[in-house]
């Protein structure tokens, strides 16, 4: 790494100036940018780390090949060859960035691989397959299903449902990776399943009010109830 950075690239810089402002204010994200001049390396780096929960966001230009390549936990990645529209390689990267610090991205499996799927702002959808290399399957023992925005971290015991807001006082988290795979009697949803990121509780919580609200375990519903005092209970980061 060398000490005084060469100007980079102009969608580099470009893709720079877009990331500090996307992430201007915030308190659960850092930027940090570097420059590399090694043997075998050369290039300029971005990387967006959650301060809290979430997923980091690493993307390189390639001062060799000239092209751009992004990845999100050090494992999925997405390529850039054709750099010429600047504007478009932007806001791409931007939509994805964006998605991951909301996190509108899950992960599913595919035979022996597993792929990130992601939604940006745009409505534009991304896939990106584990593994560095192409040919090599993922190894890693993570789980299928959603992976939470950015967000401060909390080391507080939950026990109210981030989807409907009953508590049955039951711990449902003991903390940001301590799901306890409760399942609520009221909703039906599942800590550690079903509410692991703002998107994923919002779409059960959807769904749960399309289907009128229905309880789960319907002999546990209390005389009288109605959802919306209920609703005051949910945490204002899940709402």
């Amino acid at each position: 790494m060398t000490e005084v950075e060469e100007q980079p690239p102009p969608v580099m810089a470009a893709l720079r100036r877009a990331v500090e402002k996307l992430c201007a204010g915030r308190s659960d994200v850092s930027v940090k940018h570097n420059f590399v001049d090694e043997p075998g390396s050369y290039g300029w780096n971005t990387i967006l780390s959650p301060v809290g929960r979430g997923s980091g966001v690493w993307f390189w230009f390639d001062g060799f090949d000239d092209d751009l390549m992004l990845m999100i936990n050090d494992e999925y990645y997405f390529e850039w060859l054709d750099l010429t529209d600047e504007a478009a390689v932007v806001a791409d990267v931007l939509g994805i960035c964006a998605a991951v610090m909301a996190g509108n991205l899950s992960i599913r499996r595919e035979g022996r691989w597993r792929h990130l799927d992601l939604w940006a702002t745009n409505g534009r959808c991304w896939t990106g397959r584990g593994g560095r290399d192409s040919l090599l399957p993922w190894k890693r023992s993570v789980p299928d299903g959603g992976l939470p925005g950015y967000g401060q971290v909390s080391e507080a015991v939950e026990s109210v449902c981030r989807v409907c807001g009953y508590d049955e006082g039951e711990d449902r988290w003991t903390g940001p990776d301590g799901a306890q795979y409760i399942i609520c009697s009221c909703c039906g949803a599942e800590s550690g399943v079903n509410d692991l990121n703002l998107g994923w509780v919002r779409e059960c919580r959807a769904k749960w009010h399309a289907d009128g609200c229905r309880w789960f375990s319907p002999d546990e519903r209390p005389e009288g109830w109605r959802p919306e005092p209920q609703a005051a209970n949910i945490p204002p980061e899940w709402r």
